[in-house]
């Protein structure tokens, strides 16, 4: 089946920052279809080798991959949003000339990124999925990004067009699916439910742990990780006040590993914390090595939002064998999915002594560790495998393309659809 894919960042040199829709893109080729993505040229936050000029269109383990010029490489909302647009357009107009997909897939955030599917499909009658993270420009109000009334009325106007015109939602959290039968016009059984995913080959195989430690120059010392994007969503105070709570103990250390729009304000408030150590945007390998390096892994998301997103690395974490402790509102997923795993430990959103307390728990305890990762293993290989997200990805745009796919596709219930 011939797809295109739509998405913000395809960097398969930060598999950390856009590790999901890369192994799906990917997943998609191994299995026979042909697949093109098309995104933006990486301009931030992703490794050194990820910042070389990059062809306009290459080929990458499969996947054709066309990538369309921004106009502005900016944090400040109203230029992102002017560039999210852009971008858009860009990436419809390329859209528009290729010749018949069967089914165009699009990751959203950020929501502009559906407006070239719409265009698709109002012209051509192309079919389009939404493969949604997270509930814009919901989570772009509870964080007071955005705050003017008509640029709110807009969004909401730009959600309500591509929701209603999409063939299907994925959601990636349970409560998503849960809001989302309930969104006005939206026929039963038009959102479904798919879990995070990970590629279970990346946490298995070598140990490269001792050597991250290394690298590191830690031996014995409680190493708590936090990878992945920092930015507005993401709540890094905590972490920091949690480590100035942590400094009675010497043996600790806060490695932050990541980029995004607030990582040098996140340097800046690290002040001379010597237990918090910086190591920037990680390529893929050392991403999962980094995994394997830590005792524990953090999860942090700022106490303002109401969403229910799950975030990306829940998973990747559980695929590693390492425990979890979520700082998560009320509300979010990620409580749910840490209770259902046993495989990491809840905390008030926001708040560092309880933060601190949880990770001492863990500290004091490593056959307790060991256990909550080896269960959040079993729960990742069980729940949260990348071929078992593929199939129903898979029958997905199928039933909005109205195609056949190989008789090699693993059936599943339509309920599960």
């Amino acid at each position: 089946m011939k797809l295109v894919l739509i998405t913000d960042r395809y960097a398969p040199e930060a598999r950390a920052a856009a590790y999901l829709f890369c192994e799906l893109a990917e997943g998609l080729a191994r299995r026979g279809h042909d697949v093109t993505v098309l995104t933006r040229y990486p301009t931030r936050f992703v490794p050194a080798e990820g910042q070389r000029r990059l062809p306009a269109t290459e080929t990458l383990n499969g996947v054709k991959v066309v990538r369309v010029a921004s106009l502005f490489s900016s944090s400040w909302p109203v230029l992102r949003g002017l560039d999210q647009v852009a971008v858009s357009i860009r990436i419809a107009i390329h859209l528009l000339l290729s010749p018949g997909p069967a089914a165009v897939l699009v990751s959203s955030p950020p929501l502009p990124l559906t407006l070239a599917a719409i265009i698709k499909k109002k012209l051509h009658g192309t079919p389009y999925v939404i493969h949604l993270h997270d509930l814009y420009p919901q989570t772009a109000i509870d964080l007071g990004i955005l705050r003017n009334r008509w640029m709110i009325g807009l969004m909401r106007w730009v959600e309500r067009v591509a929701y209603r015109n999409s063939g299907k939602i994925i959601a990636a959290a349970p409560a998503t699916l849960e809001i989302l039968k309930a969104y006005p016009g939206l026929a039963e059984g038009h959102v479904t439910f798919v879990d995070n995913y990970v590629n279970l080959s990346h946490c298995s195989g070598a140990d490269r742990g001792a050597a991250f430690r290394e690298r590191l120059r830690v031996r014995n010392e409680f190493v708590i990780l936090y990878a992945g994007l920092m930015g507005h969503a993401q709540d890094m105070k905590v972490i920091l006040e949690c480590a100035r709570l942590c400094a009675h103990r010497p043996d600790w250390r806060f490695v932050l590993a990541g980029d995004g729009a607030r990582s040098e304000e996140v340097r800046l408030a690290a002040g001379e914390l010597s237990n918090v150590q910086f190591l920037g945007c990680l390529p893929t390998e050392e991403y999962f090595a980094a995994l394997q390096a830590c005792d524990v892994a953090l999860v942090t998301l700022d106490p303002a939002l109401t969403v229910p997103a799950v975030p990306g690395k829940v998973p990747t974490i559980m695929a590693s064998g390492k425990p979890f402790v979520a700082a998560v509102p009320e509300g979010n997923d990620t409580r749910q999915v840490a209770a259902r795993s046993e495989g990491g430990l809840i905390v008030k959103a926001g708040s560092p002594a309880e933060l601190a307390e949880a990770l001492a728990v863990l500290y004091e305890d490593p056959g307790l560790r060991k256990r909550m990762g080896a269960k959040g293993k079993v729960f990742a290989e069980e729940h949260c495998s990348l071929d078992g997200a593929l199939v129903k990805f898979e029958r997905a745009l199928e039933l909005v393309s109205r195609n056949t796919l190989p008789s090699r596709q693993v059936p599943i219930p339509e309920t599960e659809l």
